[in-house]
């Protein structure tokens, strides 16, 4: 078979130039061919009538309508868009300028270009702020309206007042505006809760109020209800419970139809008319009760209004229109012991806060009246059943004529506590003021002895020792020298104009300190032109025997062992000397014990 197919190719090319098929001119190039029914090869295509696929070839014939899936069209131009406007073919719209973009017509009927128009700009930059129209070109981005995790926030940083409102409707009535909490999903769920809350305060400030506002006919927007920090509710107008009235805009319950009030008595419009309601049904029996008049209570009966005992402004007054006594007084007590009763200042709280003062005043006098006495009365430390008050004189007054206080008995401090009387001036002592008198004294105790006694002639006796709690020195003076028992004298150097103690060659000198009763001796220093050595002894009066208590120099302050000052002893201070060696004198330290 190869042989065969190679030896038709032959001949066909061998006469290739020679071929031709009937049927097809020279008009006609590029003319299909065909088989025909009968296996022989005709010009022209058969029409295709039936359903198939073309699966490889040109489609040379007239051009494909938009009703079969084509476009109509035969050509077009690089940069073309096909649109569809009228007819059976696509329309088309040729690229247009560099920088132009596609756009709709006037007519809405047609794309085409035009010239780019502007980008929008963004005005703002706050965080989770929402956008608003600004302009053809512009986004406003609201500072003072931002939404982030389910938080919606109105209003500038500042105190002033952020609302929402709904939009106005012309036709004059305004449309209703719902604020809605979330609604469940689900089966038996409940839904949101709808809070609302007034801004919340820092440090001791309460939070904001929740207020509503509204305004009758022809009246102005106002305030008609509010809720306070505390939970107070106040309502302008009445409270209505479903369709009944439960209090008017006067605050009076308006009571309907109460089938359990049986008593006597009308209750009309919330105000009450019958009669004054008793103590025991939780009244006060009475009618009237006069200004500031404190209320006080007798069994079941009527309250009385007491015209003695009034409050006002932080001030209790007490007592008639008249000269006599009013008293303030502790009850008395059942049993063999009576009670006490305090008067107290107000107490502090904070920090480092002083209490209030207690104070006592006597009534304050006019014109040239002097103002009264504050006076303080005991009863007489007996045993009498019918001890009356210590009026004569009285146990303690202060004068309201000069401020002065009488006693009438022993002023005392307080058990084992320092007491002090103390003036910002001059302070006086008077015995005898009236001078009517004679042998009276200041006499000073320790305990029940008698340890000092100034008399009326000023003459002061004293058990002890009067010393001074300043001093600190005891000066030692050339004299209080005197030389050992060498047999010769301390001299006093008068040759030149200088003055100095002088011992005998290498003689001691001895200097005898008495220390004064209630002082302790801490410090010896003796002056000289030399530094010869000091021996510091404690010497008694009933005694030979010394005890050192310190050596040291001239010239140097010595701290010796403390002497305290006793019945007896005193210091002895010994000097070594060298032949020449001048003395000036010197000091010892003491210190009260």
């Amino acid at each position: 078979m190869k042989w065969i197919g190679e030896h038709i190719q032959e001949i066909v090319a061998r006469f290739r130039s020679s071929v031709y098929l009937e049927g097809i001119t020279s008009g006609t190039p590029n003319a299909f061919i065909s088989v025909d029914s009968n296996k022989k090869i005709v010009t022209g295509i058969p029409t295709i009538e039936s359903v198939g696929t073309v699966t490889s070839g040109t489609w040379r014939g007239t051009e494909v309508g938009v009703a079969y899936g084509g476009t109509g069209l035969t050509s077009y131009t690089q940069g073309d868009i096909l649109y569809y406007n009228t007819g059976g073919s696509l329309s088309k719209l040729g690229i247009g300028s560099a920088g132009e973009v596609l756009k709709v017509n006037s007519g809405a009927t047609a794309p085409e270009w035009g010239a780019d128009a502007s980008g929008l700009s963004f005005n703002g930059s706050t965080s989770n702020g929402l956008c608003t129209y600004g302009g053809s070109a512009q986004v406003d981005v609201e500072s003072d309206l931002t939404y982030n995790s389910e938080i919606l926030t109105i209003g500038a940083n500042d105190d002033g007042a952020a609302t929402i409102k709904r939009f106005k409707h012309d036709d004059g009535v305004g449309g209703t505006l719902k604020i809605m909490a979330g609604d469940s999903d689900g089966t038996n769920t409940a839904g949101g809760h709808l809070a609302l809350y007034g801004g919340e305060g820092n440090g001791t400030a309460t939070s904001g109020s929740i207020r509503f506002f509204g305004h009758a006919s022809g009246a102005s927007m106002g305030e008609i209800a509010h809720i306070d920090s505390s939970g107070n509710l106040q309502v302008d107008g009445g409270i209505t419970t479903g369709s009944t009235s439960f209090a008017n805009s006067s605050g009076l319950l308006q009571v309907a139809n109460q089938s359990n009030i049986t008593g006597v008595g009308t209750i009309s419009s919330g105000t009450w008319e019958g009669t004054d309601i008793g103590v025991a049904h939780g009244g006060t029996g009475l009618s009237t009760v006069g200004t500031n008049e404190i209320l006080t209570g007798n069994g079941t009966g009527a309250l009385t209004s007491e015209s003695t005992l009034t409050y006002d402004s932080e001030t209790l007054t007490i007592g008639a229109d008249d000269n006599g006594a009013a008293t303030i007084e502790r009850r008395t007590h059942s049993d063999e012991a009576g009670g006490s009763l305090s008067v107290k200042g107000g107490t502090a709280t904070g920090t480092d806060k002083a209490g209030g003062s207690c104070r006592l005043y006597g009534g304050q006098g006019t014109g040239q009246g002097v103002g009264g006495d504050v006076q303080f009365y005991v009863y007489k430390a007996t045993a009498d059943s019918d001890a009356d008050l210590n009026t004569t004189p009285s146990s303690m007054t202060f004068s309201g004529t000069d401020g002065s206080l009488s006693l009438g008995g022993d002023l005392n401090g307080l058990r084992d506590n320092i007491f002090n009387i103390n003036s910002d001036q001059s302070m006086r002592f008077k015995i005898d003021a009236d001078d009517d008198d004679t042998g009276q004294s200041f006499a000073f105790y320790n305990a029940g002895t008698e340890i000092a006694n100034l008399s009326e002639s000023g003459n002061l006796q004293i058990d002890g020792r009067l010393t001074e709690s300043t001093r600190t020195r005891i000066k030692i003076l050339p004299r209080d020298f005197i030389p050992d028992d060498a047999g010769r004298p301390a001299m006093m150097d008068d040759t030149g104009s200088d003055r100095w103690l002088e011992s005998h060659g290498t003689s001691k000198l001895y200097v005898s300190i008495d220390i004064p009763t209630g002082y302790t001796a801490t410090h010896v220093n003796i002056y000289g032109s030399a530094t010869s050595a000091i021996t510091v002894y404690e010497a008694d009066i009933n005694s030979k025997t010394v005890t050192s208590k310190g050596t040291g120099n001239i010239g140097t302050e010595i701290d010796i062992t403390d002497v305290a000052s006793d019945t007896t002893n005193y210091l002895l201070i010994e000097l070594a000397q060298a032949s020449g060696e001048e003395v000036y004198g010197g000091y010892v330290t003491i210190a009260v014990t």
